[in-house]
């Protein structure tokens, strides 16, 4: 008996752990405007969809901007795509990933939504 009000317990208090680890990252969610420093068809794609993809709305005038997305690597099997996303003012690193190509799933999107992906997890930001 003693056993069953055990799980009982620990079933109903599992969703209110996952709950938590759902908050809001305030950090990440209260930038609103990046500039994308980088160079070559890696940033081209992040200026192409970078607002399609996060809560983030891109501006090209780096003094408009409150934080910094920076994006450099290959986005190969062997080395990845890399960006960081550093607040302005103050300046404050607040995230960095990277993303390489799986070679399973060669079709499944490739390195660039990945990192996308895993910014929106780090950040989960309500939708616009």
């Amino acid at each position: 008996m003693r056993l069953i009000a055990a799980l009982m317990l620990l079933v109903t208090a599992a969703p209110a752990v996952a709950a938590d680890d759902k908050q809001p990252n305030e950090k990440l969610c209260s930038i609103k405007t990046v500039y994308i420093e980088g160079h070559g068809s890696n940033a081209k794609w992040y200026r192409d969809n970078l607002e399609k993809h996060t809560w983030l709305k891109i501006t090209t005038i780096l003094e408009q901007a409150d934080a910094v997305f920076a994006v450099g690597g290959v986005g190969s099997t062997v080395f990845p795509i890399k960006a960081t996303l550093t607040r302005r003012n103050p300046t404050e690193h607040l995230w960095d990933g990277s993303s390489r190509t799986n070679p399973l799933k060669f079709w499944g999107g490739g390195p660039r939504p990945g990192l996308l992906k895993k910014l929106n997890k780090a950040a989960n930001c309500q939708a616009k």
